[in-house]
């Protein structure tokens, strides 16, 4: 048992694959959205228009929600890996952790500045804060956190409130506007105020449009998920082989196709 705690978690190859896999398809579905700059050409033929609509339709449907959620996972479940290594050490790696959450800020910022609206990179910066509060909680303290988010408060109490306030409306984060200011300027094709506009205003859009979405709860879940996904050995057992028909196999569609929804985001 010493010798076994005190070896040092492999990496898991397949891991890594799969994030690649996340990343790529991310990267298709903002391609289709003109990564975030909604301006289309106006004449086209209709079988052009029919086209567009059915290859952003499925590739919607195929890769939107579950590499984001893929995506999201591996964030959490990397993070137990890199933790539990500091630990057989003698070592807490939360604050270190805490460290590269401030350089993953870094790193989005310059990234939002070639990107309009924001870089979601910056979101996973602040819901890694909660990995550094739970990463000490007993695992079923960790699995009803991820319940709790993943049943969405704040959702249902506007939800309740409606029900006996029929005058309750949802908050107005004017993402819709923003995201309009956000077409205007790129427009306008100044080099200067893109780059500084993006850094700043598009990530503020970013943001706000996560809160309103509930994506922000919904992060906080899927990261949660990682963490708890690795006692149950779903993803550990992929290190004793590398094979997609092998034993692996099972967990491998076990992430893929899990039931994340899908989405399709209208950004105003």
């Amino acid at each position: 048992m010493e010798k076994q705690l005190s070896e040092k978690l492999p990496r898991v190859e397949v891991v890594d694959a799969l994030r690649g896999f996340a990343v790529m398809a991310i990267l298709l579905v903002h391609s289709l959205e003109h990564f975030i700059f909604p301006v289309y050409p106006v004449d086209q033929p209709a079988w052009l228009n029919i086209l567009n609509d059915g290859v952003f339709n499925v590739t919607f449907t195929l890769l939107a929600g579950k590499s984001y959620a893929i995506f999201a996972l591996l964030f959490g479940f990397t993070f137990y890996i890199q933790s539990a290594n500091q630990q057989r050490k003698g070592k807490d790696f939360g604050y270190r952790f805490l460290w590269r959450l401030l350089l993953l800020v870094a790193f989005a910022t310059l990234n939002a500045a070639f990107f309009p609206a924001g870089d979601v990179l910056l979101l996973f910066s602040v819901v890694g804060i909660v990995l550094f509060v739970v990463r000490k909680w007993s695992d079923c303290a960790i699995l009803v956190t991820a319940i709790l988010f993943l049943l969405q408060p704040v959702e249902w109490y506007h939800y309740i409130v409606g029900l006996f306030d029929p005058s309750h409306t949802l908050p107005d984060w004017g993402v819709g506007a923003m995201y309009k200011e956000v077409a205007e300027y790129t427009k306008e094709g100044n080099l200067w105020e893109f780059l500084g506009k993006n850094m700043t205003f598009g990530q503020k859009a970013s943001l706000y449009w996560a809160l309103g979405a509930g994506r922000f709860l919904a992060d906080c879940r899927l990261v949660l998920d990682g963490v708890v996904y690795r006692t149950q050995t779903i993803i550990c057992n992929f290190r004793k082989t590398y094979s997609f028909l092998g034993e692996g196999s099972y967990h491998f569609r076990y992430l893929f196709c899990s039931a994340f929804p899908t989405e399709r985001v209208d950004y105003g």
